[in-house]
């Protein structure tokens, strides 16, 4: 897989469309200074994403537009963009299908022999913007940077060798010289992906352990809920069985409710004859030596009750007579 053409439309020297050709064995690029030999390589690396406006000596990336100034009195008109597209050949399928989809996020992507990746930057009045193609498909910057990853381009791999990159790596420490090794070699992108999976793993034990404390918590509350639960069960238990404890005392109390009751008429009948008896021997009380008298008295007999009661008419006639009938 090698760049096999450069396009170019109003991007920095480059005024008109321009298209580069670029052959697999070796290619070079000669002309004056000024001419614009390093602005092939800055429009590659703005095409691709691999590297920012300071990287492709642009302050803005809106300096990046062509901009023909007061030139022979020229003077630009039509929008302010620029465009640079960058079409790869892809005949050894050094990426298959699957992978340019999953990075288009379509099925439309046409033949995968080439591989056209566009940036385009238009600017407004009040801001500019930055759009992204994959064959002719709006994407993202990390869609591309995923796609090229895996055909081991990187922006911060060794694919494009600025000026002074050699003097710089011959300067280098072998500690650094050795991570650009592990970079050409993809080590660094293994780390890479390391680093960010350990991270991923850091945060998702976080989140765990944060449940857990939630679960510990609720299975605490709902522990003393239920060691409360038992307790007012026990005491509706004790209740419960104090019940029929009292039933048992009512019942007992009804059974033993006549006999309570001849003892008590027992005890009164008792009670007033005492009394009588001791009102009866007190001296001074009529009533009492009646009573007593009364008592003394031999039981009657119901003939007795009739001859007295004859005896008493008896009298009352003979009272009722004049003496004269009663001498007589």
């Amino acid at each position: 897989m090698h760049i096999k053409e450069l396009v170019l439309d109003r991007f920095k020297s480059f005024g008109r469309k321009t298209r580069i050709p670029f052959y697999q064995d070796f290619t070079t690029i000669a002309g004056p200074n000024g001419s614009g030999k390093s602005n092939v390589i800055d429009a590659i690396l703005f095409g691709l994403g691999l590297a920012r406006s300071s990287g492709i000596r642009a302050e803005k990336l809106t300096d990046l537009i062509y901009n023909p100034g007061h030139q022979d009195g020229a003077s630009f008109e039509g929008e302010r963009e620029a465009i640079v597209e960058v079409i790869f050949d892809n005949s050894d399928r050094t990426l298959d299908r699957s992978q340019v989809v999953s990075a288009a996020d379509t099925e439309k992507i046409g033949d995968i022999d080439e591989i056209a990746i566009k940036r385009r930057i238009k600017e407004t009045d009040e801001h500019y913007y930055s759009y992204y193609y994959i064959n002719g498909r709006s994407v993202n910057l990390s869609d591309i940077q995923e796609l090229l990853g895996q055909a081991g381009i990187a922006p911060e791999g060794y694919n494009v060798v600025m000026q002074g990159d050699v003097t710089e790596i011959i300067n280098m420490t072998p500690r650094a010289r050795r991570e650009i090794i592990d970079e050409i070699a993809g080590v660094a992108e293994f780390d890479e992906k390391k680093a960010d999976a350990n991270e991923e793993l850091a945060t998702v034990e976080d989140r765990l352990g944060e449940a857990q404390l939630r679960i510990d918590e609720t299975a605490g509350s709902r522990m003393r809920s239920t060691s409360s639960t038992p307790n007012s069960s026990a005491a509706g238990r004790h209740s419960t069985s104090a019940r029929p404890t009292s039933k048992m005392s009512r019942t007992n109390s009804r059974r033993s409710t006549p006999r309570s009751n001849e003892k008590a008429r027992t005890n009164s009948s008792r009670s007033n004859a005492r009394s009588r008896r001791s009102k009866a021997t007190s001296p001074g009380s009529t009533t009492g030596s009646r009573a007593a008298r009364q008592m003394s008295r031999p039981p009657r007999t119901s003939g007795a009750r009739r001859t007295s009661r004859s005896t008493a008419n008896r009298r009352r006639s003979t009272s009722s007579r004049p003496r004269s009938a009663r001498r007589r």
